[in-house]
């Protein structure tokens, strides 16, 4: 009898999720996954794309802390990271240009000017 493949013990929760997220099937992705995995600079090949994806049809979708967290944590990403995605920086651009600005705070729409100025 075969013995099931035990899994890695890994000391924190984000340790043991960034693998969960790992081991997934990309269209199994939740918000919050990309959230997490976007925040920590994670697989962003995959799931940036999907991320935007998620985002042209929800600007304000919720990860697991609040409406636009994942919009956020795409825009908070370092901008050489854009250079090289000009198609799916032009995305984002559209969706940072379409949003209802009272949904925001001072600090965050700051944040979305800046990014839309680069």
């Amino acid at each position: 009898m075969k013995k099931k493949a035990e899994l890695p013990e890994f000391e924190t929760s984000l340790m043991r999720d960034m693998h969960r997220i790992e081991r997934m099937n990309p269209v199994n992705y939740t918000a919050g996954d990309l959230m997490l995995a976007i925040g920590q600079k994670y697989l962003l090949e995959q799931t940036v794309p999907l991320a935007i994806e998620i985002l042209e049809g929800h600007p304000l979708a919720e990860g697991d802390l609040f409406p636009g967290d994942l919009l956020l944590t795409v825009v908070r990403l370092p901008m050489p990271f854009w250079a090289d995605r000009l198609p799916l920086k032009s995305k984002l651009a559209q969706i940072l240009q379409t949003l209802d600005r009272v949904e925001f705070d001072q600090r965050t729409l700051e944040l979305i000017d800046r990014w839309l100025k680069v």
